[in-house]
């Protein structure tokens, strides 16, 4: 039978193998090579150690979902505590420079706002990071063999993966007690808005910031957007006639963005994202219930780790959630 410890280190490398969602990535370890193509994860080498390993893919599927059951029948998020939600930005390129700006427009709107607490993409993959390091730590410690049963040792020269898919995120801080109860997708892209210019007979279009937002809970994954256009605008062109009646036109490319023009699209899409959160609020398990819950998944995660045996713990964890 295998070991909880064993069990609880495949579930952490399951889900990061299912977290890629593109690319190519092979590691090998004691006769068996992973790779991961595209998605999709195949074994080659011994074929009884391929066999066990399926097994053990099986049994750490149950466990998530066994996972995912007591999130689910937990006692509620009371309506005095707080929801933590956790911004996650996808600008598109012409938009990038502006991200952490429009970022932080949106942080000032909840700032006197106790009834919730934001955090950034960074602050998220870094708990993240840390969490899943400490669990890996912890198991390694009641069970150093599982490290080496893994497919820690990288070979070949992998391919960058793509980004985690937004579901995949959240099962991620399902499984790892990560600090967000709600995830905030923002796609920051650009749209063409075309008008009569007043006053004038010309027709003018304008490239101006448009904000598509998916506000869903951790615990139960959802596709619902909404759409927010702002005001600045990065180039103008018109066409149109003159006191001549002749047809004449202009164009204006890499006008600097006047930002305070898109403050009122950040208000109305804070003020969106706060009613959202707060109708999710019955699917959110208590902070004390997950406590618990993470807890007894984890029994070791408070343990004392001697000196010595971390750092040759850290050595074989070396590079493991790295980004390739």
């Amino acid at each position: 039978m295998i070991s909880k410890p064993k069990i609880l280190f495949i579930l952490l490398m399951s889900s990061t193998l299912i977290s890629a969602c593109g690319g190519y990535s092979k590691s090998c370890s004691d006769g068996v090579c992973t790779i991961v193509e595209n998605g999709v994860t195949r074994y080659e080498g011994d074929a009884e150690k391929i066999a066990k390993i399926k097994a053990n893919e099986e049994k750490a599927a149950a466990k998530r979902q066994e996972l995912f059951k007591e999130i689910a029948e937990a006692p509620r998020k009371p309506e005095d505590e707080v929801i933590r939600i956790a911004l996650v930005p996808m600008a598109h390129p012409d938009m990038k420079e502006y991200q952490d700006k429009y970022l932080a427009m949106i942080q000032d709107e909840f700032k006197k706002d106790k009834a919730f607490k934001v955090i950034t993409k960074k602050a998220l993959d870094k708990d993240l990071k840390k969490r899943k390091m400490n669990m890996a730590l912890n198991i390694a410690f009641s069970n150093p063999g599982s490290l080496m049963s893994g497919s820690g040792v990288k070979s070949g020269s992998p391919k960058k993966e793509e980004a985690q898919t937004p579901q995949a995120l959240a099962e991620d801080v399902q499984v790892f007690g990560g600090a967000a109860d709600a995830l905030v997708f923002i796609d920051i892209g650009v749209e063409k808005k075309t008008g009569m210019l007043k006053g004038a007979t010309a027709l003018a279009t304008f490239t101006l910031p448009h904000f598509k937002t998916n506000v869903t809970s951790t615990y139960k994954f959802a596709e619902d957007s909404k759409s927010f256009m702002g005001e600045s605008t990065s180039s103008v062109s018109a066409v149109g006639l003159t006191d001549k009646k002749k047809v004449a036109g202009f164009n204006l490319d890499k006008i600097k963005r006047s930002l305070k023009k898109d403050v009122p699209a950040i208000k109305s899409m804070a003020k969106f994202i706060k009613a959202k959160a707060n109708t999710l609020r019955g699917t959110m398990p208590s902070l004390a219930a997950l406590k618990k819950i993470h807890a007894k998944q984890n029994p070791d995660g408070n343990a004392e780790h001697k000196k010595g045996k971390t750092k040759a713990l850290m050595k074989g964890l070396k590079g493991l959630f790295k980004k390739k």
